[in-house]
């Protein structure tokens, strides 16, 4: 497993996150809603796992071995999105885990708040192939949709 910690910006998915054995596993839930990651360190929180309140495009994020950034970069402009990418970058995390849609061809512009997939193996983003990729479709098995996936990349 991890050497360090996992971090994730994605607190409100810890629902199934518990479900997960992170034995041995630095946590550190990050979100920018504060109520949330307040609700959840008083009910998830212990000495291996954590909830901060974090911004992913301005806030500097702990090291860790990997983040798991799972639908959150979908609801970012493509400005935005470079940013969080960015900071994440200028991080001392190893591995990027993300959501990431492998059939989209063009990664289309919307307003922070919106949502659409995004290919981060396309422009602008011109990520490499990653080196795991498991489905992330849940029920979705065929349409527009079901190639979600989590991405895992080296930073």
């Amino acid at each position: 497993m991890w050497k360090r910690q996992m971090h994730t910006s994605i607190v409100g998915d810890f629902n199934w996150m518990q479900a997960l054995d992170l034995q041995g596993i630095e946590y550190i839930g990050g979100d920018i809603v504060e109520a949330l990651t307040n609700q959840n360190q008083a009910k998830y929180g212990n000495a291996h796992r954590q909830f901060r309140c974090l911004d992913i495009l301005t806030d500097p994020l702990p090291d860790a071995d990997c983040i798991l950034v799972r639908d959150c970069l979908v609801h970012f402009s493509l400005a935005h999105l470079e940013q969080a990418l960015t900071n994440i970058r200028k991080s001392k995390i190893r591995y990027l885990l993300s959501t990431s849609f492998p059939r989209v061809e063009i990664n289309e512009e919307i307003q922070t708040g919106y949502w659409r997939p995004i290919n981060l193996q396309k422009p602008p983003f011109f990520f490499p192939e990653p080196l795991a990729q498991l489905s992330d479709a849940g029920k979705i098995r065929s349409g527009e949709h079901a190639d979600k996936s989590l991405c895992l990349w080296e930073i």
